[in-house]
């Protein structure tokens, strides 16, 4: 169980290894990651570590988009604001995903999930500062 938890052998192998007199540990008891090259590998991009920082990313997203929704909430008009904001984000990363030049973000024009065009209020502008400002200090 220890080797499949933790990688380390368990006291069951090394006795085994012991009476059968073996002085080194065979290699394939041995997981990469308690070797010394272990640290060389970490600097190298691979996809578990890329997909572990997007896990991450995504993460912080929703616990940021559960803040702003409990704030966002509270009015029609900061609803409003907010969805428009949050659309025309989308729509924005959507166009550059599939590379297409997007809208400014914030700025109107922007398109919902389904493909139709969403109101703009003109605060929606002053709400991108300050999501760019609070991005900046988090």
């Amino acid at each position: 169980m220890r080797m499949e938890s933790f990688g380390i052998p368990c006291e069951h192998i090394i006795s085994v290894l012991v009476r059968r007199d073996v002085r080194e540990i065979p290699k394939c008891l041995v997981l990469h990651r308690w070797t010394k090259k272990a640290k060389e590998s970490m600097s190298e991009p691979s996809s578990f570590t890329s997909e572990l920082q997007a896990s991450s990313r995504l993460c912080i997203l929703n616990e940021y988009a559960r803040m702003m929704s409990e704030v966002a909430c509270a009015t029609t008009e900061r609803f409003h604001e907010t969805r428009d904001l949050m659309l025309d984000l989308y729509s924005s990363y959507k166009a550059l995903d599939e590379g297409n030049t997007p809208s400014k973000p914030g700025l109107g024009g922007g398109t919902n999930p389904k493909g139709l065009v969403v109101r703009k209020s003109p605060n929606v502008a002053a709400i991108a500062r300050n999501l760019v400002i609070i991005k900046l200090l988090v």
